[in-house]
């Protein structure tokens, strides 16, 4: 079964926090992100609910 992808305004509603906290938490590699780029346009980041 794939696993599930939560996009950034989930994930800060799951953790109830702001999605600028969500952001630090990746930078500061606290949670696994998935990378769903699809070219030169900017990248569409998910977290897979196994990560929170």
């Amino acid at each position: 079964m794939p696993a599930r992808l939560l996009s950034i305004p989930a994930v800060a509603a799951a953790l109830d926090v702001d999605r600028r906290t969500v952001y630090r938490f990746i930078a500061a590699g606290e949670l696994p992100v998935v990378d769903l780029r699809t070219g030169t346009g900017r990248s569409r980041v998910r977290v897979p609910a196994s990560g929170l």
